[in-house]
């Protein structure tokens, strides 16, 4: 859908070495924090907590998607500059503003 999934990247000398890694909540019916900001190339890192059931949809420069579920975490690494619009589809007025630099 646009945006790359990334673990690791093989650095100088073909050693792995991680992205910089920003991390989401995904809580009963809210994203903690609601607005954030990451630099081109950083992981994001959605993890679940609560109950309720919840996906991640992302719109901007490389959109994304993950299931709906109630446990578990979904990343993806942003690999393009801009403004992200973050909703969960099942909880419509969750949202979260990601700004990639």
């Amino acid at each position: 859908m646009g945006a790359t999934v990334v673990l690791a990247a093989v650095g100088p000398g073909g050693l792995a070495t991680a992205s910089p890694t920003r991390t989401i909540a995904v809580a009963d019916f809210r994203f903690a924090p609601a607005a954030a900001t990451a630099v081109h190339g950083t992981r994001v890192l959605f993890i679940w907590r609560g109950r309720a059931p919840h996906d991640v949809r992302g719109a901007g420069p490389a959109p994304f998607a993950s299931r709906i579920q109630r446990t578990g975490a979904f990343a993806v690494t942003i690999t393009r500059k801009g403004v992200y619009r973050i909703t969960c589809t099942v909880h419509p007025r969750m949202r979260l503003v990601l700004r990639v630099t």
